[in-house]
């Protein structure tokens, strides 16, 4: 056989192997390590119930097998359902592993963010900033100096354009903190950042609602004469 029809082969086998992996991901429900350590796999088109059953097992090669023929219009050969099912046993092994890494908070050892978050919130009613990086550095500097906040160390951006980067770099950590961050050019050229925080899904109805609360409960029956009396709280709702 020469050498372009081994490479074409083999190039086939691995189009194969990859679009049946594909094809495995998307038809079964899911894919995990069960309490017993052992890498399952929930699909209903493998044994018509809920119920996982390990992937090693002959029925889900024979499932693999199947879709790779009707779906595919291949026939694998067994070295490629193999390594099939070895990728199926590592993606349920690397789903146990996000699952027990427990999310970090986006406040974690970051200063930065820890000084927009507050910057933010402190803006009364609006809750957004928008103009350029130099006026924004300044502002988190303020934060950082009255709140104690370390800027000193190398992480701190130093200039308007070490800002504008540390905060596209930190983009999702910065929704995770439920905070938008929208940047370009005025009409005139200069640059502008726009940052705004979400506090409520609906800040107007909680406003609202917390407005009427007040106004419905008699004063001696307040929350906020007294939040941290549980009792008394529960008086307050009661009455409201």
């Amino acid at each position: 056989m020469s050498t372009n029809l081994k490479s074409k082969r083999k190039a086939n086998v691995k189009h194969n192997i990859y679009s049946l992996i594909e094809l495995a991901k998307v038809s079964s429900e899911d894919v995990y390590v069960n309490a017993e350590g052992v890498p399952v796999i929930r699909c209903k088109e493998i044994n018509d119930s809920d119920r996982a059953i390990r992937i090693d097992c002959e029925n889900v090669k024979c499932w693999l097998a199947r879709i790779a023929f009707d779906q595919l219009s291949f026939s694998p050969h067994e070295n490629e359902l193999t390594r099939c099912l070895t990728y199926l046993k590592g993606l349920a092994y690397l789903n146990r592993r996000k699952q027990e890494t427990p999310q970090e908070d986006p406040l974690d050892d970051c200063p930065l963010l820890e000084a927009i978050n507050i910057f933010l919130r402190n803006r009364n009613d609006e809750k957004s900033y928008v103009g350029t990086a130099s006026s924004l550095l300044v502002e988190l500097n303020d934060t950082a100096s009255s709140y104690g906040l370390e800027c000193r160390s190398k992480r701190w951006p130093k200039a308007a354009n070490h800002l504008s980067k540390a905060l596209h770099d930190r983009r999702k950590s910065l929704e995770l903190l439920r905070i938008q961050i929208e940047t370009g050019r005025k009409s005139g050229g200069e640059r502008f950042i726009n940052l705004s925080m979400q506090c409520d899904d609906d800040p107007e109805a909680s406003s609202q609602a917390s407005t009427e609360a007040n106004l419905s409960t008699p004063n001696s029956l307040r929350l906020d004469d007294d939040p941290d009396d549980e009792v008394y709280s529960n008086i307050a709702i009661k009455a409201g």
